[in-house]
């Protein structure tokens, strides 16, 4: 699960996407911002392998 929240506001709703989806995700999140963080909360659904490689 996502979810995206926007300079202060309450978070959007969640999002459920693979792997691959999510990682387009997060390269169109960093193309529109100054700043992205992440929080990641470890899971049977999201390999490790995402803190990893980026």
């Amino acid at each position: 699960m996502v979810v995206r929240r926007v300079d202060g506001a309450k978070p959007q709703p969640p999002q459920k996407m693979s792997y691959d989806n999510f990682l387009r995700w997060v390269f169109k999140q960093k193309s529109q911002a100054k700043e992205v963080f992440s929080c990641y909360e470890a899971g049977p659904t999201c390999p490790l392998t995402y803190q990893q490689e980026y």
